[in-house]
């Protein structure tokens, strides 16, 4: 039983809340579009590991005022915020006052749940949260690979192309598959962990490239390989250490053979006049 109550930490708790992410984003696409209910468990589960984070660092830590304070800002942010919106909307605004409040309530989330990972996670524990993180992409990635499969697949566009899995948007999908490399890829490092970084980032990319549709995805996948590389690079120039050959090669590699197969495939598609067919029919509706 100690034991256990040993493991009921704060850290272990934001990293869980990590790796259940994907469930509980596949539990919402689920809910919303099998069930037709925007209602779904982690709608209520979501938010309970970061308020009770957040009111441990408000009972613990010694920043009360600052924290007081900056609530009071953001919460003073929203009001004038709402009130500027019901006063220059108008009748072709995309939304109501109840969907701009709903936005704001997101990007609350989003900044609390930063707050609270900077301010929990310093250096000792980043370990782990890098961990907490590879975990989660492997059930992402994982996911979509076996919705493909067994083509259950919902598509990113309407008009049926690209694949997105059960999750709710291509272009979320893809940006949280990219900033994730960012973090699993300095595992490529560590020995325990360099297989599994190097056989996920090998899926991630086939994904990202050729299967999900976005140029999000696409661009990006070969934008973290190049950033990674030339960071490896500037690093070891600064701090005048010998540059590990295998990385760098690794790297190189990487980017010169995913920019050649996704370069082959674009040429096939355009040959057979595939790519522009998305394009074609937007563009087509606009005109009528």
């Amino acid at each position: 039983m100690e034991k256990i109550k040993e493991k009921i930490t704060i850290e272990n708790m934001l990293c869980l809340l990590i790796i259940i992410c994907p469930i509980l984003d596949m539990a919402s696409f689920i809910f919303r579009n099998v069930f037709n209910t925007s209602i779904s468990p982690s709608t209520f589960l979501r938010p309970i590991i970061p308020i009770c984070a957040i009111l441990y660092i408000f009972i613990k830590k010694p920043i009360k005022l600052k924290l007081l304070i900056a609530v009071a800002i953001y919460g003073l942010y929203a009001i004038i915020h709402l009130v500027l919106f019901n006063l220059v909307k108008t009748g072709s605004s995309y939304s109501g006052l109840i969907h701009e409040l709903q936005y704001l309530v997101n990007y609350s989330f989003m900044i609390l749940n930063l707050f609270i990972y900077m301010h929990i996670f310093k250096n000792d524990n980043c370990k782990k949260l890098k961990k907490s993180v590879v975990v989660a992409i492997t059930i992402y990635i994982t996911s979509i690979f076996v919705s493909i499969l067994t083509n259950t697949s919902s598509s990113t566009y309407i008009e049926k192309m690209g694949y997105k899995g059960w999750f709710e948007s291509g272009n979320s999908i893809s940006s949280i598959l990219i900033l994730s490399m960012f973090i699993i890829l300095n595992l490529v490092k560590n020995k325990k962990y360099k297989y599994w970084v190097i056989v996920l980032t090998v899926f991630v990319g086939i994904y990202l490239t050729m299967l999900i549709g976005t140029r999000v995805g696409l661009f990006g996948f070969i934008l973290v390989l190049f950033i990674y590389a030339a960071v490896e690079i500037l690093v070891a120039i600064l701090n005048r250490v010998q540059l590990n050959k295998n990385i760098l090669i690794g790297s190189i590699c990487a980017i010169v053979v995913v920019t050649i197969v996704v370069g082959i495939v674009r040429i096939y598609y355009i040959t057979k006049k595939k790519t522009f067919k998305r394009y074609r029919s937007k563009y087509s509706r606009r005109i009528k």
